[in-house]
């Protein structure tokens, strides 16, 4: 999980129920990794988990994938804020 620390990584809850970045957050926690920032995705119609991380991060977005058990599809996307790396919604 190291490639992950060396990320700068948001949760964001995309689906609207009450908590669930949060939940999130503490099950990587368990796992060793650290949550920079949670936000919402609204309105609340994400069907998918997604993994968006910037150029020069996919290592980084793989290994969260592979923490996830490979859940979570990974998308390139270079419009992320400058305070992120990867982020999954």
């Amino acid at each position: 999980m190291a490639a992950v620390h060396s990320s700068r990584l948001e949760i964001a809850n995309g689906n609207g129920v009450a908590g669930m970045a949060k939940r999130v957050s503490h099950a990587l926690g368990l796992h060793g990794i650290a949550v920079n920032r949670l936000t919402n995705e609204r309105p609340y119609t994400q069907q998918a988990t997604k993994i968006q991380y910037r150029d020069g991060y996919a290592r980084q977005a793989k290994a969260l994938q592979n923490a996830l058990k490979g859940y979570g599809v990974m998308v390139a996307a270079n419009n992320l804020s400058d305070s992120l790396d990867v982020r999954l919604v």
